[in-house]
């Protein structure tokens, strides 16, 4: 049986011609290529990853998630797109024409020599 909250989304589902599912706390809303999904939080403060969303982003059973919390809310995302976008920050911050991994091996062997 449906509570409040899960009739609300079913009206806002509808209102806007956005298809459900038939699992009550797994509703979906897709766009382009967006996907929205409410999910309820156990007492353990556990959610559940709908297996389409593991199944995309292939998160199996015991992969780390990295949960980024900011002022548009809460992101779960993969360890390996939490490293892509570490990475591009730091790309960004070093000049385009200098490899900075060539300066440090190029001062870890100065070093090398004045030892």
């Amino acid at each position: 049986m449906y509570n409040e909250l899960d009739v609300d989304a079913h009206l806002w589902h509808s209102q806007y011609q956005i298809p459900t599912n038939n699992r009550p706390g797994m509703e979906s809303k897709t766009g382009d290529q967006s996907h929205i999904y409410r999910s309820k939080v156990d007492s353990s403060g556990r959610i559940v990853l709908p297996a389409d969303v593991r199944l995309r982003q292939q998160i199996h059973t015991g992969d780390l998630v990295v949960l980024i919390e900011g002022p548009d809310g809460l992101q779960v995302k993969t360890l390996q797109q939490a490293i892509i976008d570490a990475q591009a920050v730091f790309a960004q911050l070093a000049p385009p024409d200098v490899l900075l991994s060539e300066e440090l091996i190029s001062e870890r062997r100065e070093e090398a020599k004045r030892e």
